[in-house]
């Protein structure tokens, strides 16, 4: 059991936590069908923060060049939809990404 433990993703098995205590808590309270959804909703949503919190916490132990460099890859489809980043220098796009 603790080695599958230790291979699990946290952020998953903390969502996977939560979801479950969050739908004991709104059942056992009544809460209504509408209020549910929309707690369950900000769950996913704050799933994808903690995951690149979870990144960020992890970049930050690599060099300034090394850290640009990754998390320019992870914001490269947004720094590419923006249209007035076509064509700027990549270090301030890696500026830009640390600061997301």
């Amino acid at each position: 059991l603790c080695s599958i433990m230790a291979h699990v993703d946290p952020v998953e098995f903390e969502f996977e936590t939560s979801t479950d205590l969050l739908n004991k808590m709104i059942r056992e309270s009544g809460v209504c069908e509408s209020k549910r959804q929309l707690y369950r909703e900000y769950l996913r949503e704050s799933k994808a923060f903690e995951t690149m919190s979870h990144f960020r916490e992890i970049a930050s132990k690599f060099s300034p060049q090394l850290k640009g460099e990754l998390l320019l890859y992870t914001c490269r489809s947004w720094t590419e939809s923006v249209f007035y980043l076509e064509g700027a220098p990549e270090r301030i796009l890696m500026a830009l990404a640390q600061e997301m």
